[in-house]
């Protein structure tokens, strides 16, 4: 179940004990946190009532630390915050899952998850997009003079070569497809799968240049879904 600030109230003055936060001994709860975009487990914290309103309410990550024994923002030092995009409550009323999406590394250590000191974590298929933005945008921000990578040249390159470059893909794109339709064999899918890719790594090349997110396109298709295109280019529920 979804946990708002108001529920939180509420669950306090709950007397039938039916919806009741269960703590441990310590008045703690295990707090898990999984990245809202990627779908990355990214570490196990602890957190008490305090630590959960004051998460709720800046919609950052805040644990309660036991080997300190104090509260502490994830990000208060580092600056790489977890942004709160929804926590919520297990059947049992006993541990909480928070989404978020991190601004940087989650580990101490450098890692984008505290499962993994070398960055190989076996993250959820669809986490390579997620993966793809952020190699992306670290090429974006490298101030090599002589780019060294493709990535690197694309993103230093005007915005009309990368387009050009992305007209090209889409005719090497209807190509495979025309192979496709005539010929249904293993080796024409994998040519148009192959193609398939390369437009899209050059569509993620775009959105980093233009400052787009992958966060934004996921929530635009989020907002359409339910509702279709209609000619003048208004959006309508059907």
């Amino acid at each position: 179940m979804k946990i708002t600030l108001q529920d939180l109230a509420r669950i306090d003055q709950n007397t039938d004990g039916k919806c009741a936060l269960k703590y441990d001994a310590n008045n703690l709860l295990p707090l898990v946190v999984q990245d809202a975009l990627s779908g990355r487990v990214l570490m196990l914290g602890y957190v008490n009532r305090e630590a959960i309103e004051i998460t709720l309410r800046e919609d950052k990550v805040t644990f309660f630390s036991r080997s300190k024994s104090r509260l502490w923002t994830k990000g208060e030092t580092s600056g790489n915050f977890l942004h709160l995009q929804s926590l919520w409550l297990d059947c049992d009323n006993d541990t909480l899952l928070a989404l978020v999406i991190p601004s940087g590394p989650t580990c101490h250590l450098g890692t984008r998850t505290c499962f993994d000191q070398t960055n190989n974590f076996p993250d959820p298929k669809v986490s390579i997009l997620c993966s793809l933005e952020e190699t992306l945008k670290s090429a974006a921000e490298s101030n090599l003079e002589d780019p060294g990578s493709y990535s690197q040249k694309l993103l230093k390159a005007p915005l009309d070569r990368v387009v050009r470059k992305l007209f090209e893909e889409w005719g090497e794109w209807v190509c495979a497809l025309k192979n496709f339709e005539k010929s249904n064999t293993e080796e024409c899918q994998k040519e148009l799968c192959a193609e398939t890719c390369d437009i899209v790594f050059h569509m993620m090349v775009l959105l980093q240049k233009s400052g787009i997110s992958l966060a934004q396109c996921f929530e635009e298709l989020q907002n359409r879904v339910g509702k279709r295109r209609v000619q003048d280019g208004t959006v309508e529920k059907l």
